[in-house]
């Protein structure tokens, strides 16, 4: 049998890594052509030794690939400290500790 799948690839910590959208499988290499050549391996095996109900419950019918564009406030570096949080990180991390805190009351007081 034969079956068209979609690849994503993208070089991350000097590898490329392939990974096909539909069946949430991935694999490496250290060029395009091995990452590729590994993902259809890979999902060749899977296809090969999983059951219809794991591979059906897998399959999505249709892969959208898009971009999109946000807004961030890069980290701070201070004086070769590193990244220092963002008064924004800062809130979240003060909001989940407050949350985790058994007396939200007084938990930054």
């Amino acid at each position: 049998m034969k079956a068209k799948f979609t690849a994503i690839l993208r070089f991350e910590e000097g590898l490329v890594v392939a990974m096909s959208p539909e069946l949430d499988i991935a694999s490496q290499g250290a060029t395009p052509d091995e990452a590729l050549a590994n993902l259809k391996e890979a999902v060749g095996l899977f296809l090969e030794t999983a059951s219809p109900a794991e591979i059906e419950g897998r399959l999505s019918a249709e892969s959208w690939i898009t971009q999109f564009e946000t807004e961030y406030a890069p980290a701070q570096t201070v004086f070769g400290l590193g990244n220092v949080p963002s008064a924004r990180s800062s809130r979240l991390q003060r909001g989940a500790s407050a949350r985790k805190s058994p007396n939200h009351a007084t938990a930054h007081r």
